[in-house]
């Protein structure tokens, strides 16, 4: 599941913690995943990420720590493949295309500012593509930019706009010890599904 999320996971020794970051991140960013995070706050179209990242330490942004949880559970309708959707060229990738698997880059601070920012540019247009698979979250790498980049809305409803957050470089500082476990699938390996253990939430 490392190749379809744009989260960067905590260090750890602990085999079984990876494995549990790197499920909530797929959770996350998965246009199909069956569970709608759950943002803390409720600021339109936040650019968000880790304040906490130390690979960074002159950068210009403030961004704020998000929590998100899984009590809300499913999306209201199945998700499906648009093929071709109208305002973008992005397509939701099939396993096993090679982005699937590449590295995801770092998003640098050049790219989220000035007229024309290439980052606002591509959270647009996946968002027109997560709307049109009836999903509720998108990850860049799913669409084959290799980037740190993901977009979600809980409702996913184009027209709950004040509900969309847009992640920048996200990392998992914190998670809980509770998890449950669901049947889940994703667009890009179509007609499969399996059950999926995830903290309750994360920070």
């Amino acid at each position: 599941d490392d190749f379809l999320t744009a989260t960067h996971r905590m260090p750890s020794s602990n085999s079984y913690t990876n494995r549990m970051a790197s499920a909530i991140a797929l959770c996350a960013v998965a246009a199909s995943s069956r569970r709608a995070l759950v943002s803390a706050f409720s600021t339109p179209s936040t650019m968000a990420a880790a304040s906490t990242r130390t690979t960074r330490p002159s950068s210009s942004f403030s961004f704020p720590q998000i929590s998100l949880s899984s009590s809300r559970l499913f999306s209201t309708t199945e998700e499906v493949d648009p093929g071709v959707v109208e305002g973008t060229d992005l397509r939701v990738l099939k396993y096993p295309h090679p982005s699937l698997r590449a590295p995801n880059d770092e998003i640098a601070d050049e790219e989220l500012t000035g007229p024309g920012c290439e980052i606002s540019k591509i959270a647009k247009e996946m968002f027109l593509v997560m709307y049109a698979t009836n999903g509720v979250g998108l990850a860049a790498p799913q669409v084959g930019i290799n980037k740190r980049l993901m977009v979600y809305n809980e409702h996913g409803d184009p027209k709950k706009w004040m509900s969309e957050v847009i992640m920048v470089n996200p990392i998992i500082v914190e998670f809980s010890e509770a998890s449950d476990v669901e049947q889940e699938g994703c667009l890009s390996f179509p007609d499969m599904g399996g059950d999926v253990e995830r903290s309750k939430w994360i920070k």
